[in-house]
């Protein structure tokens, strides 16, 4: 089977060129007795494919294709399938993979262990449906996640240590910026919640309003005190809770709780 080529800028007639040939050929192979009528087909985009056609009737002398098609290559692969006697599946659409995915969910959800707590949250499925099109797409199977999988068992828990390790640093230095300042600023509210990241891993505290962190402050020696603000219990110190004056300890008190949440994935009590 020989390749033919055909060159020139936009709208110098190529395709009218390649339409001619093709016409030509196909002609020639009804009009010669005795051979086996060879059928042309003739691939273009989805959206061309109606235009392509019409164009072609126009152009043939009879005004009518008879052993010419006009393909998409998603129809050209209908018809492959279709001559082939491929088995016909049902393809099915958004709808059909979200319900599948919440009988999967139903039939197995308990086995699962990072995402078991939030598969019935809204929009959960839909980013599972998102995840397992793009393995598709990309041609990761179950070797490539299996390959993974060891590779994270391997080396992920320290990736993980390091990356809060470095987080905590951040965090404790956003603080005792804070501390330092001319207006020696206490938090009163330290918590995960007012950590922010950036999509570079930069940590941000934030809420410092919100906590009453520039309240006037009161001197006692060398400590600075202030009055009691805004606070969670479950991050507060044992002073806060009982309302008494608070020095920066109570920003260290929660800072430390926080970084124990992150490494064990949970308050700890």
């Amino acid at each position: 089977m020989g390749f033919s080529f055909c060159f020139g800028p936009s709208g110098s007639g190529k395709s009218r060129v390649m339409r001619k040939m093709i016409i030509d050929r196909a002609a020639g192979s009804l009009s010669t007795p005795g051979k086996d009528k060879t059928h042309y087909i003739v691939i273009v985009p989805e959206q061309y494919t109606m235009q392509t056609q019409k164009d072609l009737v126009e152009e043939h002398p009879s005004h009518v294709l008879m052993n010419i098609d006009v393909l998409s290559f998603g129809r050209l692969a209908y018809r492959v399938f279709q001559e082939t006697g491929e088995e016909g599946r049902t393809v099915l659409d958004d709808i059909g993979k979200s319900l599948l995915l919440r009988r999967v969910v139903s039939e197995c959800g308990e086995e699962l262990t990072v995402l078991q707590k939030g598969l019935h949250s809204a929009g959960m499925i839909d980013e599972i449906k998102s995840i397992l099109s793009e393995f598709l797409q990309y041609g990761v199977g179950e070797k490539e996640i299996d390959r993974m999988a060891s590779f994270a068992g391997k080396h992920g828990q320290l990736a993980l240590q390091a990356r809060l390790l470095d987080i905590a640093i951040q965090f404790a230095r956003g603080l005792h910026y804070a501390h330092e300042s001319k207006d020696h600023l206490i938090h009163q509210d330290v918590k995960p919640d007012n950590l922010l990241l950036t999509k570079n891993w930069e940590a941000k505290v934030a809420d410092f309003g919100l906590a009453k962190a520039r309240t006037q402050l009161l001197f006692e020696g060398a400590a600075h005190i202030a009055p009691t603000g805004g606070y969670t219990p479950a991050y507060c110190s044992f002073e806060q809770f009982l309302g008494k004056p608070l020095t920066r300890r109570t920003d260290i008190y929660s800072w430390a709780v926080s970084v124990l949440e992150m490494y064990i994935g949970k308050r700890p009590w």
